[in-house]
């Protein structure tokens, strides 16, 4: 989206609204801010990271449903300022961007530790590939 945000602004391609899309841009940034919220809060609750960066996805999309809105209405009043949902794309891909970027951070996926599973006292490697059980191995810690 970072790169059609920015050749929309390179090429000054106003883009055409209809009233139909404000009736299906508004209700899903409503459902996503608030769906978004519940996420965070469950996800502080039960310490849940994997929660947390999806509560903050679904924030990022209520925010780009709700500048879609934005933008027909600032265009209707002010027909030079089209490209301000080309802004909000381009501001809302460096969020997200960043946001993947901190998650590839914290998460440290490249020691051994990452990619095996503990269940209780049971530890599962899997084998990369074709999956294949005959290879999966158990070991009690």
């Amino acid at each position: 989206s970072l790169f059609v945000a920015s050749k929309h602004i390179e090429d000054k391609d106003k883009v055409v609204h209809d009233e139909l899309v404000i009736i299906a841009a508004f209700p899903s940034a409503i459902v996503l801010l608030i769906l978004g919220g519940i996420k965070i809060y469950i996800s502080d609750k039960m310490h849940c990271r994997a929660l947390k960066n999806d509560g903050m996805s679904s924030i990022a999309g209520g925010i780009l449903s709700l500048s879609i809105v934005i933008d027909i209405l600032v265009m209707k009043a002010f027909p030079k300022f089209w490209y301000i949902d080309a802004i909000f794309a381009i501001i809302m891909a460096i969020f997200i961007g960043f946001l993947g970027l901190k998650v590839l951070i914290i998460n440290p996926w490249w020691r051994r530790s990452f990619w095996v599973s503990t269940h209780g006292s049971v530890v599962i490697e899997h084998s990369f590939g074709a999956h294949d059980t005959s290879k999966d191995q158990l070991t009690f810690a």
